[in-house]
């Protein structure tokens, strides 16, 4: 006969019965992305693949810029390894329909969807090995890096084909080909990468002058590059002066990755690009018009929007890796400001060739003061009971010059600006640099009571 529990007491329930409820929050993740994110990821590469199409060279068989190789390897970057398998499928089927819409032969179709697919996996494969954490100038080398050898590996492997297939002279079409897909790399996975961390804030960002700055820069940079390549160069400028020209559209790009962060200067470059490979590709612009020779102009466009791209790379890299230090700084600093007030306590550094003493804490809430009025051992001084001063002038001054001595610590009043006086036991000590010479003197105070003056 089962014994009944006693009352106010509550059965125990056998471990069993919580297993289901843990085994479902413990459930593996998915391995398949959401819907919303495969279509996405597959509109803009669709959208990508057109635009490019859109600037294709009529007079040759080889694009400026294939942009759908950049959407690709910004998307497998920021996905998890186990959720790449779904994005290829999605990314093949629409290079399927991209080169139909070419009208590629069958054969020819599935060897370029499928190469351009597996140099994206590639790319960011080295991407994801040599930088995982994506900061930092080795960041940069990486996404370089991948992109050359991805651009080189689909060239390699497509130009071959249609060297086969279609009877093309290898070298002239390989090295526009190949810088076409790394063009594409350094352009656009910059912009997908930047701009899937976006979040609405609503404090932050740029100030309203630095967004007006950054907005004239941005209609200066289309102005400039509109008048820079439209129509024939060489009639409009004398020489090569229209050549000499083009770093004004860079200048102001950089301009606006400066004012406006990455998000904004990545986005410049992707419409400087698209503005300079639409109007080349209409045979105008300096790149056209000094053509010399058949597919000049392709390299020349390519080669100046990578150096571009790369450019801005290095700028957002720099400007992120101090902005990181500087809040990293300012963390430290508010942990430390807060170790101090919860402890009692306040830091001083003190320069005694340039007479300065710099302090770390709450300087008002202790002697009713700012920094500046306590920026000297003088100023101290003054402030010091009168029966201490001397005391204290004597250990400053022995602590200054470095004179050995067993007294590491003092006690002493100091004035509050409200009236009373501050128990301080000061604890201090030269530090010395490499020579032996006395470089600062560094300690603390230990604040104690406020007591009323006696005098």
């Amino acid at each position: 006969m089962p014994l009944r529990p006693a009352l106010g007491h509550t059965p125990i329930q056998p471990a069993a019965a919580a297993r289901p409820k843990e085994s479902a929050a413990m459930s593996p993740p998915s391995s398949l992305p959401s819907p919303a994110r495969l279509v996405l990821a597959g509109l803009l590469y669709l959208l990508a693949g057109l635009v490019s199409q859109a600037l294709d060279d009529p007079a040759s068989s080889v694009l400026y810029v294939w942009l759908p190789s950049g959407v690709g390897v910004a998307t497998l970057i920021l996905a998890p390894r186990r959720q790449w398998p779904a994005y290829v499928g999605v990314f093949l089927l629409v290079e399927i329909v991209l080169r139909a819409l070419r009208g590629e032969a069958p054969v020819t179709l599935a060897v370029l969807a499928l190469t351009a697919v597996a140099t994206a996996v590639l790319t960011a494969w080295i991407v994801v090995r040599l930088a995982p954490g994506r900061r930092g100038l080795g960041y940069v080398g990486a996404l370089v890096l991948a992109a050359l050898l991805g651009g080189i590996a689909n060239a390699l492997l497509d130009v071959l084909w249609i060297s086969y297939a279609e009877d093309q002279p290898f070298l002239s079409v390989a090295v526009p080909w190949a810088l076409a897909d790394a063009a594409g790399v350094l352009i656009v996975a910059p912009v997908v990468l930047d701009w899937t961390q976006f979040r609405a804030r609503r404090s932050g960002g740029p100030s309203r002058r630095d967004f007006a700055l950054g907005a004239a820069a941005f209609v200066a940079m289309l102005f400039v590059t509109h008048v820079l390549f439209d129509g024939n160069t060489a009639e409009r400028f004398p020489g090569s002066v229209g050549f000499a020209l083009t770093w004004m559209p860079v200048v102001l790009a950089v301009v606006i990755g400066l004012v406006w962060g990455a998000r904004g200067g990545s986005l410049a470059v992707l419409l400087l690009a698209i503005q300079v490979l639409y109007q080349t590709a209409q045979g105008d612009g300096p790149f056209a018009s000094l053509e010399t020779r058949p597919g000049e102009s392709v390299l020349e466009a390519q080669i100046y929007l990578a150096a571009t791209a790369v450019l801005m790379l290095l700028l957002h890299t720099l400007r992120g890796t101090r902005e990181l230090a500087l809040e990293q700084a300012a963390a430290w600093r508010a942990r430390f400001e807060l170790a101090l007030a919860g402890s009692n306590q306040l830091m001083y550094r003190y320069d005694p060739y340039r007479d300065l003493l710099e302090w770390g804490g709450d300087l008002e809430s202790a002697f009713g003061m700012n920094h500046e009025q306590l920026d000297t051992v003088e100023a101290l001084l003054t402030h010091v009971h009168p029966e201490d001063r001397e005391r204290v002038r004597v250990f400053w001054t022995a602590r200054a010059d470095a004179v050995p001595t067993d007294q590491t610590s003092i006690r002493y009043r100091v004035a509050h600006r409200e009236g009373g006086w501050r128990d301080v036991t000061d604890v201090g000590s030269p530090l010395l640099d490499a020579e032996g010479e006395i470089a600062i003197v560094a300690g603390l105070c230990r604040l104690g009571p406020l007591q009323q003056r006696q005098d």
